[in-house]
């Protein structure tokens, strides 16, 4: 169920019924009958209240009829000149989600009703358009905690900051660091940073907290969270591979007080984007120990390093150290959840520390290496279209040549709450060469990256001519698609950023030309059809020189 305030009315697309909230101000009863519960909150209380709708509710926002795309907790991506002319989407879950969880999940289908009653509960009320208001205040709070450490690890081990750094005890928190990984390019990939060990609080008891990243698994964000029990344990809260030799501000922030009946909510944040929808988990006593905090790697009680884990999917079951291959800048700490906006401000303002300035880009779209990129989820279309909308814009299909580029699309998507995306590739022109936005083939004989499953699109159907990026529980991949079906898209912009120094190499690019040039043999192994191969690129051609308005 999509809930709408539009206009003072909240629309509920299933079942097409309107409520007039004109008349329900926050200020007034009119119909002079007693305030409920809601009501009845005190200033704090409310505040509270609306900081966890609008951080676990709002998908995307739609300022004077522009759709623009947002991410999955709450943000406003520019202040409108009255709110009444704002559009707030959220998911919030149905009646149908309600029923099915109660059979399966008691606990779950009662923290669903709870976040439905209170989310059209703070729409009547006022009080979510004055969170809305709250919410583009382009500041954040100073942390509990902000502290240099220039760590790399050639020159340390580890850094020992001592006890008592930071007491979370039961209380809700936000850790947040400006990490850039740097792995030995010589080890490989499989073989370093997994599990890296950014911050750890952790007794031998387990109990305490650990900031994980790289996950041991996933590459992503992932936290240890342990009371006297070792409960909850270790969760890869992330969803996004976290992408190599760039700075980056990554953390989790973790809110114990607006859930109730012991539920924390835990969302993993990279540059400030909250990376996947969060985790709602079943929390209780305290996260504090007598445990050194340690940076850069992590220690037993008796000061000694920690093995750390064996990956038994190798044959010879290798163990892997838990030291982080990078360098880290600095570590905060803050004695409460940040919001989705104060957590954009502080990554900005920590990462320009580093020479990173994310803020050059077109409203809209997000810088990564000089590029800017956007994802466009307001209005599914297929491929064609998608091309026809980013070059109106003065971009292309995004093309994630690159590791580092592909993560951070896989950053971007997270924050919509899609799972398909149209990326610049296809082989709609030659069957069988796969031709990327900017007219360069991505030539699988040369080892060009890519995210299929096998290494090589499948084909099942003829029809299948163009890419999309799919989201999944266990990561992101490529796969070939009918072009016809509608999905969401990113754009990637022509123009690079003004006075921005790439930090990451690009691949060499290789024209369909050069394909042309290899033996016939090669070309039929490889599924292409050179007869057809003069003309279509002669047709390519006439498509990128174009001015974009077709």
């Amino acid at each position: 169920m999509i809930a709408r305030y539009f206009y003072g009315e909240m629309k509920i697309n299933s079942t097409q019924k309107k409520i007039s909230l004109l008349n329900l101000s926050k200020a007034s009863r009119a119909d002079g009958k007693k305030p409920n519960k809601f009501e009845e909150l005190d200033r704090s209380g409310k505040i509270m209240m609306k900081k966890a709708i609008a951080e676990g509710l709002l998908t995307s926002s739609t300022i004077k009829h522009t759709s623009a795309a947002g991410p999955s907790i709450g943000t406003i991506r520019s202040v409108p000149n009255s709110l009444k002319k704002q559009q707030i989407c959220m998911d919030i879950p149905t009646v149908a989600e309600i029923r099915s969880a109660k059979k399966s999940n008691p606990q779950e289908a009662q923290l669903k009703k709870r976040i439905t009653l209170k989310t059209i509960q703070a729409v009547m009320d006022g009080s979510y358009e004055e969170w809305m208001q709250h919410l583009t205040q382009n500041q954040y709070p100073a942390p509990t905690l902000d502290l240099p450490v220039e760590y790399s690890h050639e020159q340390f081990d580890y850094l020992d900051l001592g006890k008592n750094m930071v007491d979370i005890g039961e209380n809700s928190f936000t850790l947040a660091s400006i990490v850039r990984l740097r792995p030995d390019a010589s080890i490989p990939a499989d073989y370093v940073n997994r599990g890296s060990r950014i911050l750890s609080a952790r007794n031998d008891a387990g109990q305490g907290f650990e900031l994980v990243a790289p996950s041991f698994y996933t590459g992503s964000v992932s936290m240890y969270l342990g009371n006297s029990v070792k409960e909850p344990g270790h969760l890869d809260f992330g969803r996004s591979r976290l992408p190599d030799n760039t700075w980056l501000c990554i953390g989790t922030s973790v809110d114990r007080e607006n859930f109730g009946d012991d539920i924390a909510h835990i969302v993993p944040f990279v540059n400030g984007f909250s990376d996947g929808p969060g985790t709602s988990i079943k929390m209780t006593g305290s996260l504090s120990s007598n445990a050194s905090m340690t940076l850069g790697n992590g220690l037993d009680d008796v000061g000694n390093l920690i093995e750390g884990r064996r990956d038994r999917r190798f044959e010879e079951n290798p163990r892997f150290g838990q030291q982080f291959q990078g360098d880290i800048s600095s570590v905060l700490y803050w004695d409460r959840a940040l919001t989705h906006k104060e957590l954009r401000m502080m990554c900005r303002k920590k990462l320009a520390d580093v020479g990173i300035d994310t803020g050059k880009c077109p409203k809209g779209y997000e810088q990564f290496d000089c590029k800017c990129y956007k994802i466009v989820d307001h209005e599914l279309m297929g491929f064609k279209d998608a091309d026809k909308f980013c070059r109106a814009e003065g971009a292309k299909l995004a093309r994630p040549k690159t590791e580092q580029q592909q993560d951070f699309l896989e950053i971007l998507m997270q924050q919509s709450h899609l799972e398909t995306f149209w990326i610049g590739i296809d082989d709609i022109e030659i069957d069988g060469m796969h031709v990327w936005s900017d007219g360069t083939v991505l030539d699988y004989a040369r080892g060009h990256f890519n995210r299929y499953p096998t290494g090589k699109p499948d084909k099942v159907y003829t029809s299948e001519d163009c890419v999309e990026e799919i989201k999944s529980r266990s990561g992101f991949y490529w796969n070939d698609e009918n072009c016809f079906k509608a999905n969401a898209f990113a754009c990637e912009l022509d123009e690079a950023v003004e006075r921005c120094e790439p930090l990451l190499k690009a691949p060499p690019a290789v024209l369909p030309t050069e394909i042309l040039e290899q033996p016939f043999s090669v070309l039929k192994s490889a599924g292409i059809q050179p007869a057809f191969l003069k003309s279509a690129l002669k047709r390519r051609k006439g498509r990128d020189t174009s001015d974009g308005s077709n």
